[in-house]
């Protein structure tokens, strides 16, 4: 059952940016998606299956330093898995890859003073993974996002992936939609611009 639900997610990702992915950076675009474009199944159909795409790129890094490092991969590790991986290019993962070319570690690089897109959703892209090693512990789950989320983000910027990460991780138990948000919520301070909006 657990890898079963972990190759939904995986296969749910390539799904979602496959069929999004003609709107990306269009947020005013509002339109019912059912199948993919024509371009994007001539792009994947040409490619003989989904293309490398940064939403799930990183967490494949991400994989491998858990399996380098162990468990407790710290945010500096993580940080070297970028800079070994050449990490990077677009956002707030672009300004990462500055900061660790300039010997940053890690831990610093989501700062707002290395980061000026801190508060964008890197860490929301990411969070899945750390929802499918820590199945049903959300308060493990929120921990590692906080943490290596803060190679590429800080403050609301992390608690994107906290949030989705929780979501995911309470998502092998809770199969209520409406109870799973309301609960995952609890995760994030009274305050959080997620947890507000």
């Amino acid at each position: 059952e657990y890898t079963d639900r972990v190759k939904a997610m995986w296969l749910a990702q390539l799904f979602a940016v496959h069929q999004g992915w003609d709107f990306e950076h269009a947020p005013a675009a509002v339109r019912t998606i059912e199948k993919y474009s024509p371009r994007r199944l001539k792009t994947i159909t040409e490619n003989e299956g989904a293309t490398v795409d940064d939403d799930w790129y990183y967490e494949m890094v991400a994989l491998a330093g858990f399996e380098k490092y162990g468990s407790d991969m710290t945010v500096d590790q993580l940080g070297q898995q970028w800079l070994d991986y050449d990490m990077g290019t677009w956002g707030s993962a672009f300004y990462t890859r500055q900061a660790l070319l300039k010997g940053v570690k890690g831990a610093d690089a989501g700062h707002p003073l290395n980061n000026r897109m801190w508060f964008t959703v890197g860490n929301q892209n990411r969070s899945d993974l750390y929802a499918m090693l820590t199945p049903g512990m959300p308060n493990l789950t929120a921990e590692i996002s906080r943490c290596l989320g803060h190679v590429n983000s800080y403050a609301e910027g992390t608690d994107g992936g906290v949030l989705m990460g929780v979501l995911e991780s309470m998502a092998f138990y809770e199969n209520d939609v409406r109870r799973l948000l309301k609960k995952s919520l609890q995760v994030l301070a009274p305050g959080s611009p997620h947890r507000v909006c």
